[in-house]
């Protein structure tokens, strides 16, 4: 409503552009003294000469510059047209620099009318920064994405980025040079484009569509109505110059980086291709001739016995066949595979005590009496019986009689510990 009353344009006045004094009235309701209220072909406008006579209605006025001060903004986009808050308003453009008011106010000082104006004057003084431009700044604080697992499926996802709005209640998001399925969403993972103030996003990438290191450049923007004081004077110097409000709708933007990292596959199968122990795609036959570790520690990790990663306990469990016929393979005193040849060398203690184990004549591990009538021909162990109370022991053969019906043998005790 504001807007509408006083009048403003959205076109940047130019050096040379012109406006016209296109009526004039006063205003009386404090003393005898009236104040000039001044409308031109750019709204109204308040004078900024007040040691100076007012310019005649009809007549033109020629572009100055801008006035940059704050305050002088503060006071006029703060401002209504009606009589009262004109002359208010007027007032205070005479006080805020030089502290200046005609005779007739500073005798009225009790006037509410004063009073409001040297308020408003001193309003102006602490807001000589005063601006209505749209300002904005994106907020990124870790520009690396990071790789992601959600369900089957891998994508790389940047931190939560936001805008700082000044001036402005809404913005939007854009992206250049992102992959092919980037997506923008808000903190409840719904896609957006344009996001309130004080909302949050991030960006989200399909892993599969990115293949080297990418930079994606994020950009925020927000649009609103810059406001604005410029300076009109009139050909003839020795009537007042008029400050007027002017607008004008502009966008402003600001830009970050994210950056991707694509995570270095080495032996894996991913999208259907193989990557090699050094990352590079190869085919089928290279990957399981570099990769398929199959029962073999291998950079810090065990791989089982089918070449996947499995831990150290799963490891020995299938890999450390110990002297041991395993699958139709054999495995030596280190649990290597090997020759049957070796294996029986190593493992095939045939007739031999190790380790405080008998071992007979097929290698295998039996007892000690067992071990003696396979190992020793010439020993015969006669095991106790609970009737003749023979004592436990082995007996050396010393003779073979023969005899009516069979063989004769002759024993002879030989104690054991």
């Amino acid at each position: 409503t504001i807007i509408s009353l006083i009048g403003l344009t959205s076109v940047y006045a130019k050096t040379g552009e012109k406006l016209t004094l296109d009526a004039k009235s006063y205003i009386n309701l404090v003393g005898p003294r009236k104040e000039a209220k001044f409308h031109t072909t750019m709204g109204y406008g308040w004078c900024i000469t007040p040691e100076k006579k007012g310019a005649d209605q009809g007549t033109t006025f020629t572009y100055v510059n801008d006035e940059t001060d704050g305050g002088y903004l503060y006071l006029l986009n703060n401002s209504k047209t009606d009589d009262r808050s004109y002359l208010v308003t007027q007032l205070a453009v005479w006080l805020y620099k030089s502290n200046y008011m005609p005779d007739t106010y500073w005798n009225n000082s009790s006037s509410q009318i004063v009073i409001d104006a040297k308020a408003l004057a001193n309003a102006a003084r602490n807001n000589k920064n005063y601006n209505t431009k749209p300002a904005i700044s994106i907020v990124n604080n870790d520009k690396a994405m990071k790789l992601v697992k959600e369900g089957n499926t891998y994508y790389y996802i940047s931190g939560e980025l936001s805008a700082k709005l000044t001036n402005a209640t809404e913005y939007k998001v854009t992206l250049s040079n992102a992959p092919t399925g980037t997506k923008i969403l808000n903190s409840s993972n719904k896609e957006v484009s344009t996001l309130k103030a004080g909302e949050k996003f991030k960006i989200k990438v399909p892993e599969a569509n990115v293949t080297a290191n990418k930079t994606i450049k994020v950009t925020v923007s927000a649009s609103g109505t810059r406001k604005y004081i410029e300076r009109y004077r009139p050909s003839n110097t020795a009537k007042q110059d008029l400050i007027v409000l002017r607008s004008e709708n502009v966008t402003v933007n600001s830009s970050s980086e994210l950056t991707i990292t694509p995570k270095k596959r080495t032996c894996d199968i991913f999208n259907g291709k193989y990557y090699g122990e050094d990352g590079t795609i190869v085919d089928k036959e290279e990957y399981e001739k570099q990769c398929k570790h199959v029962c073999e520690p291998y950079n810090g990790e065990y791989y089982g016995e089918d070449g996947t990663k499995v831990d150290e306990e799963t490891y020995n469990k299938q890999c450390n066949h110990v002297c041991e016929e395993y699958k139709g393979k054999y495995f030596d005193s280190f649990g290597k595979e090997t020759t049957l040849e070796e294996y029986i060398r190593q493992c095939k203690h045939t007739c031999e005590i190790y380790n405080g184990k008998y071992y007979g004549k097929n290698g295998n591990e039996v007892d000690a009496i067992t071990y003696e009538n396979e190992c020793n021909p010439s020993t015969v162990v006669v095991p106790p019986t609970g009737s003749n109370k023979m004592p436990i022991g082995m007996y050396l053969l010393i003779g073979i009689l023969p005899i009516a019906g069979g063989t004769k043998l002759i024993l002879k005790s030989r104690k054991e510990n």
